[in-house]
This record gives C-alpha cells, structure tokens and sequence, in this order.
C-alpha cells in the first residue's frame, strides 16, 4: 500500500511533535536526578493519570482487545477490566505510601523495607526482572510488536525498519525528556488516540451501514458482558470467570 503525501506529512509531524516535546522538556530534566526520574515529584494528578492510562491505551491495546472480542464476544476484556482492583488500590491506597516514603523507583522500597544483604539482593533481583525482562522484553516488545504490525500494514516497510523507526523516535525523547516530558508527550499520544480511536470506530460502522446494521451483523452472544453460563469446562459459569480473573488481580 503506497501511502500519500499527505499521509506521510501527518507521520512526519507527529512524530516531530513527540520529539519536540521531548526536548522542550529536557531542561527541566537536566536540573537533578529527581526531577529527571521523578518530576520533581510536582506532577498535577491529571497528567499522571492520563500519562497512565495512554501507557495502558499503546499500539498493542487495540490489537488484544480486538482479538479477544472476536474470539469471545465482549465479555472477553474482563481480562482487562479486572486490573481495575490493582488500578484502584494503588490510585487510592498505594500511592499516597509510596509518596510519603520519598523514593524514586519501585525497588528503593525493598531496602526501606527490609534490611540487610537480602534487601539489597531482593532490590537488584527485581531491577534486573522488571527492568529487563519485563519492562523492556515483555511489556516493551508487546508495544513495539504491535506498532510494527500497523506501520507494516499501511506501509511498504519491512519489519526492520519499522521497528528501527519507533525505538529510535521512542528513545531520543525518552531519553532527554525524563519524567516531565514523557507525561507530557503520552498526554499528546493518548488526545491523538482517542481522536483516532472515534474517527475510525465512526468511518468503520458508517461502512457497515450504520450502527443498526453492525449490532444485527454481530453473532449471537458477542456482545454479552458476561460469558455464557453454558460454557463447558473451567469456565463453567459466570462466577468462575469472575473469581479467576478477579482473584488472581489481587
């Protein structure tokens, strides 16, 4: 698919507004460590919320949620929405500790926590876990693994250099921003998203033939909010789809 001028002028500037972004913000990070990782711990709760949720709303999102409503109805994204007790908790509860407590990272807890060589032994345990394994294999793949998908389907690049695209973009404004300047560009991300997310969703079902057409097209069952009593095996019921989910969240 060959793409137009006018699309690839559209990728140009938003790319160049998250590094832009990014940069406006590099001074403020460059004054100390904690504004740099911490934002001088001056964030409003409406920027960190929202710079929460578009980290949650990344290009991988929309290609999971689509696959479990197809392949279960919707219904399915229970296994999204029962992360809402673990969001509460730490919105509620948790973050109030944490700041009170000073620290900069997640694993600075485990030696205000504990004592001793196995504090510091749990603390680089978990750096290294989170830090590489999870953040930047699990978690940061996912985001760059979807992100190639759509840029590999409305464009004639190859994996390569797609991917080569988004973590070079990513990094230089992550990299010079800290904390501020990330909040403030998944802020832009997340407005960009959701404008996106409606054009498409409105351009999608007007090509269906309107809303009526659409839910009339959907199979039996797809669009139930709970999954069905009569599914055989571990899923036996309702409840049991609650319970796991739900428990396994906490």
């Amino acid at each position: 698919m060959n793409l137009a001028s006018l699309d690839l002028w559209v990728m140009a500037a938003y790319a160049a507004v998250l590094v832009v972004l990014g940069l406006w913000f590099s001074r403020r990070a460059n004054r100390s460590e904690k504004e740099y990782f911490g934002g001088g711990r001056s964030l409003p709760w409406w920027a960190a919320g929202t710079s929460m949720i578009a980290a949650s709303f990344a290009s991988d999102t929309p290609l999971l949620v689509t696959g479990y409503v197809r392949d279960k109805g919707v219904w399915g994204n229970w296994a999204i929405w029962a992360l809402g007790i673990s969001f509460l908790l730490s919105t509620f509860v948790f973050a109030r500790l944490w700041h009170r407590s000073g620290v900069l990272t997640e694993v600075e807890l485990c030696e205000r926590r504990y004592s001793g060589s196995s504090a510091a032994g749990l603390r680089g345990a978990k750096a290294l876990f989170f830090g590489l394994l999870y953040t930047a294999y699990a978690a940061g793949a996912g985001a760059v693994t979807g992100l190639r998908k759509v840029l590999g389907a409305v464009t004639d690049w190859d994996i390569g250099t797609c991917v080569w695209i988004c973590c070079a973009i990513a990094a230089l404004y992550v990299l010079a921003a800290g904390l501020w300047g990330i909040v403030a560009t998944d802020n832009f991300q997340f407005l960009a998203a959701v404008v996106g997310s409606l054009a498409t969703a409105w351009f999608a079902v007007h090509a269906a033939g309107g809303l009526s057409a659409t839910l009339a097209a959907a199979p039996a069952g797809s669009l139930d909010m709970l999954p069905p009593a009569s599914k055989g095996g571990f899923w036996g019921s309702p409840l049991d789809f609650f319970l796991a989910y739900g428990l396994f969240q906490w």
